[in-house]
């Protein structure tokens, strides 16, 4: 059961997958999602709700992917919060996706407006809101400003982690003059 569109996508077809992944998304240096996207598409055929369903999976992706960099980490302080962040995923992904697909089902353009602005085109919107006001990068915590609220046992963790990689870097830069 997939939990995002990632992983979704990549157990869709793995055939069909794997071929737009050498033929389009690693070759293409700017814009991969956007370009394969298109590309199956194109190989679906000429149907107007073929490139309306890519373009919707388009902004669905990119909404999906600033969403996980900005709201899981939130979710990770216990195992309960995770299983709960997973399974909100698990229902938002094949929700949206269920909306996305319908262009794609109908094929032809007079249905598939008929269908999204008997919704008004709710989905499209929530997922362009999405991706205008998220950041692209999730802000990260740096070691300047560790929280307030960390225990010790965190900070002495995380300075542990320092000074093993520090020790890690000693050894490497010892080999090295050997």
């Amino acid at each position: 059961m997939a939990d995002s569109l990632r992983t979704l996508i990549d157990n869709w077809n793995i055939g069909a997958n794997r071929w737009l992944r050498s033929v389009c998304y690693d070759r293409v240096p700017v814009f991969k999602e956007i370009s394969t996207f298109l590309l199956s598409a194109l190989w679906h055929g000429f149907y107007f709700g073929y490139y309306f369903c890519a373009v919707s999976l388009i902004i669905m992706f990119l909404a999906a992917k600033k969403l996980r960099r900005n709201v899981r980490p939130y979710f990770l302080q216990s195992t309960r919060r995770k299983a709960f962040y997973d399974w909100l995923t698990w229902l938002g992904t094949h929700l949206t996706l269920d909306y996305m697909m319908v262009a794609f089902a109908f094929v032809h353009l007079k249905p598939s407006l008929k269908f999204y602005s008997s919704l008004y085109f709710c989905g499209h919107i929530m997922v362009i809101l999405v991706n205008l006001i998220l950041p692209n990068k999730a802000v990260k915590k740096t070691e300047a400003n560790v929280n307030e609220n960390d225990t010790q046992s965190e900070k002495s963790r995380k300075n542990g982690q320092v000074q093993h990689e520090n020790e890690e870097i000693g050894r490497a830069s010892c080999r090295e003059r050997v």
